[in-house]
Parts: structure tokens; sequence; C-alpha cells
């Protein structure tokens, strides 16, 4: 099945890299993939955008499963490379028949394990694309405020969203990008919190905010369980007392990295180690004990120190994390 393997594979891109778009994609995979052995009446009907109806799936679910709604194995389109290759091979009949089938199955589970990770209440989800700048900068049939994932945002900022809303289309973006607007909705409200950095008031905050959490929302359990995955590989027993803010940043760094398939082979560079000395840390000393015996450094249980506070140096000052 060489032939759809770069099909799924385009649509794992989709998945990481445009949000907006990787519902109505997997949409259109799913139906071209069951038009391949379905009968063209059992394969649903989808405009470019659309996507299918909680009944066409389950209708569909039905119909991978009746004999009767597939089309004659002689029938089944393998591709132009397979019927190629076939013209070019002699095959006994049988045989033939048998690998047909075969192909026949796991085309039909492929259509099956993908009707599976379509995400539930797929109209909400569906509601993100008007976050994207084509939607945004809309001037005619521009999306109203409650067609946005507004069950996102807290009820008394609705008001406040509509305008924010509304305000985004009076604003010259394409001067603001010096005529290159992002063609992806992460690096177009990337530039409007930047937009609203340089003025005197944030004019954007909320509306951005509710974007960036549309954006990210997880689409699966999976995705859930990668971010437990890397959260457990962060705070192990020694960090355990690591604040929150530096967990989530060491873990955001660490997802980024992972996602841009950058930084594996990371080599410090001779200032960066000349820093790596006892000046990073300072220790904090016990008073003395009822024992008469000085206060200084005590191990804990697992013969590490039970605190010691780790200085970020930096140009206009030094930053202090407490470990």
């Amino acid at each position: 099945m060489k032939t759809l393997q770069p099909r799924c594979k385009l649509t794992a891109r989709v998945f990481i890299l445009q949000l907006t778009t990787l519902v109505a994609d997997l949409n259109e995979l799913i139906v071209s993939l069951a038009g391949k052995f379905l009968k063209p009446e059992k394969v649903p009907r989808l405009r470019p955008g659309e996507v299918l109806t909680d009944d066409a799936v389950k209708d569909l679910r039905q119909d991978l499963r009746d004999a009767a709604a597939l089309v004659p194995i002689s029938s089944a389109d393998f591709g132009a490379g397979v019927r190629i290759w076939l013209g070019q091979v002699r095959l006994d009949p049988t045989v033939l028949k048998n690998v047909q089938t075969r192909c026949v199955r796991y085309l039909a589970v492929l259509v099956q394990n993908l009707l599976d990770i379509l995400p539930e209440q797929t109209p909400r989800l569906m509601s993100v694309k008007h976050f994207t700048p084509s939607e945004v900068l809309r001037v005619a049939g521009r999306a109203d405020i409650l067609d946005l994932p507004i069950h996102l945002a807290e009820q008394e900022d609705v008001d406040d969203l509509k305008k924010e809303w509304e305000r985004l289309a009076r604003v010259d973006w394409g001067a603001f990008f010096d005529g290159n607007i992002p063609k992806t909705s992460v690096e177009f409200w990337q530039g409007v919190v930047d937009y609203d950095r340089l003025g005197a008031e944030q004019k954007f905050g909320k509306i951005s905010a509710l974007a960036f959490r549309a954006l990210s929302a997880p689409l699966a359990n999976a995705d859930v369980e990668r971010a437990f995955s890397f959260m457990n590989c962060i705070k192990t027993k020694k960090r355990n007392s690591m604040s929150p803010k530096l967990l989530e940043a060491i873990m955001r760094v660490r997802m980024r990295m992972t996602k841009s398939g950058c930084c594996k082979a990371f080599e410090p560079w001779p200032a960066m180690l000349a820093k790596f000395t006892s000046d990073m840390y300072t220790y904090e000393r016990r008073p003395v004990g009822g024992d008469g015996r000085a206060g200084g450094l005590e191990a804990d249980e697992d013969g590490g120190w039970e605190e010691i506070t780790l200085c970020a140096l930096e140009e206009d000052g030094v930053e202090v994390y407490d470990m």
C-alpha cells in the first residue's frame, strides 16, 4: 500500500502544522479511500471544506461491515501503479483474487481507523477555522462572534471579544506585516500579539488569547498522554522542587525542539562552559542548632541538598531560580 502512505503522511503533517484545516482534510481522505472499494451510492459526497455528519459516519461504519456495499473485487481501485504492475506480471487468478481481497480488507480497516480518530464535537472544532488569516481579514461574509469557539472563553468576556473581533478588520495588517501576511494561524496571531505590544494598551488581548487557546486544544487523548510523557521525563525526583512555571518553560522548549527536529546533538560553547562553576549556586546555611553545632548545609535522605538556588546570570542582573 505504498501508494497510500504519502497521502496519510501528508495528513499527519497537517495535524501538526495547521489545526484549522486538519478536520476537513481528514474527512476528504476518508471519503477518497472509501471510494476505492465501496459502491458509488454508498460513498458520501463532500464539498470543499465540509465534514462528515454524525449520520454519514454512522452509515459509513455500517457499510464497511456490509459485503453488499462493496464493489466487485476486480473493480476496486488500487491505483495506477498497481494496474501497471499487474500488466507486467502474470499471476494465477486465484492468487490475484486473494491479493486483491486482502488489499480491500486493508483499505476497509484503514478507513475504520481514520473514522475512529475523528475528533468528537466536530462542529465546535471546525469553528477554529475562523481564526485563519483568510477568514479574519475577510471583507464580506465574515464570521460572527458566536461562530467562534466562545465556549473556551469566560462568559463575561463575550462583549469584549466581540469588540476586539470587529476591531481586527479595521487594522491594515498588510502594512504591519510589510505586505507578507502569514498564511498559518499561529504565525498570524503571534503577529497580532506583537502588534499589541507596540501600543500603549492591549487592543486584542482577549481575542488573541482565545485564538491560541483554541489552536492549542488537544484533539485526542494521545496529545494529552504525549504531554504527560514529556513532563515525566522532565520532572524527576531530583527536580521535584521546580516551580510549575519553570517546568512549563522546559517542557515548551523540549516539545518545540522535538517538533522542529533540531538540537539533537547540542554541544555547549566555551563561553557557556566557563560559566558552569560553583559561582552559579548560592547556599542557604541553617541557624545554630540546639546541640550547639554551627549551622551548615545538610544532606536530605536521598543524599542531595535540601535547597540550592541556581542563579541565571544576565547582562542586566541576576535571575534566581529555587531548585
